[in-house]
């Protein structure tokens, strides 16, 4: 078996990243309440699913004002949540130094709510019933963020191999720019494919990883232009 997994960015951050790790503290309580809440129901009920998901997913065809921001703080599995807090742990925090707290929160809820309009929009009527929930439209925005504000930066990845006993493990590095790239070409080829096959929506909300991305990048090119490269002084 083989895994590789980012663990590192060569950015080292002026402040304690304070919203970033509420963000991921928010994320994972409200996952541990799910997982609990799900837990109660066993043996209760025919259909089982998280209570929470149910209730403040981000419904297509039923939204509220309440879904689109609480469906960025819900996740389907542990799986979901980890990839999610790693990369908005790795990404935010870079975004948070270099545009300050108060601005960090702003543009994550603008990202995330971007990045819900084009899933609502590209969602087909087969689909629109199905919530969506995650942060990763709004981290989809962090990377883009990354991209305009320091495309320099370098992702360190790790990587385990093993087949029964053989063990092997690594590290190297890449270019942020390229593998940010990377994440949003196969984003773009995900949410092509499910354009043209809309009976396989559901699962991967594409529209809303290449939503947030292309937000991001809008929003923060527009910042560079007019603060430069690195302003940060809103807070201490």
């Amino acid at each position: 078996m083989f895994f590789l997994f980012p663990v590192g960015v060569d950015y080292r951050t002026d402040r304690l990243p304070i919203v970033t790790f509420s963000l991921m503290g928010i994320c994972t309580i409200l996952y541990v309440i799910g997982v609990g809440l799900f837990l109660e129901q066993v043996g209760r009920v025919d259909t089982l699913n998280d209570p929470l998901i149910d209730k403040f997913g981000l419904i297509p065809n039923r939204a509220t004002p309440l879904t689109w921001v609480s469906h960025l703080f819900l996740h389907a599995g542990f799986f979901h949540l980890l990839g999610n807090m790693v990369y908005l742990f790795l990404f935010g925090a870079v975004v948070e130094d270099m545009i300050g707290r108060a601005k960090f929160i702003a543009f994550f809820f603008i990202g995330g709510l971007a990045a819900a309009a084009i899933h609502i929009i590209l969602s087909d009527p087969a689909s629109a019933d199905i919530p969506m929930v995650g942060a990763s439209g709004a981290i989809s925005a962090c990377l883009g963020a990354v991209v305009i504000l320091h495309p320099r930066t370098h992702v360190q990845f790790r990587y385990f191999f093993w087949v029964i006993i053989p063990f092997f493990f690594g590290d190297f590095t890449l270019p942020s720019w390229l593998v940010i790239s990377f994440w949003f070409g196969k984003d773009i080829i995900g949410l092509v494919y499910e354009t043209l096959n809309p009976s396989m929506q559901g699962g991967v909300a594409f529209g809303a990883h290449v939503g947030g991305m292309v937000a991001g990048l809008l929003i923060c090119a527009g910042y560079r232009a007019i603060h430069g490269t690195r302003t940060s002084t809103d807070e201490a």
